[in-house]
């Protein structure tokens, strides 16, 4: 791969650019979308009546669950297991810059 990717398909391309240093803020922020994505909800239409030019009118919808949200689009159980990766991540990145600095790599 060269680049960061126009589309993440899958749980696992997002795995593989987090652990490259080069692409890890980006998929961060990627990843944060995801989670952050309210999706877990759709319309879906009960009825309406038409007008005599054939628009709809009186629109009455209800929210049901979401068939197939984003962070389930890419493999995810849960979104709650794409935040835990996204904290995890998070986690790992305020431990190292510490060490790193110690380190003189900063």
């Amino acid at each position: 791969m060269k680049g960061y990717p126009k589309n993440i398909a899958t749980k696992a391309d997002l795995e593989f650019l987090l652990a490259d240093p080069e692409f890890k803020d980006r998929a961060l922020r990627d990843l944060k979308k995801v989670v952050d994505l309210a999706d877990d909800t759709v319309k879906k239409v009960k009825s309406y009546d038409l007008d005599a030019a054939g628009q709809m009118i009186n629109v009455v919808t209800e929210d049901v669950p979401a068939p197939s949200p984003k962070w389930k689009q890419l493999g995810f159980a849960s979104r709650k297991k794409a935040s835990d990766l996204h904290a995890a991540v998070v986690a790992v990145s305020v431990v190292e810059e510490p060490i790193a600095e110690a380190e003189g790599r900063i």
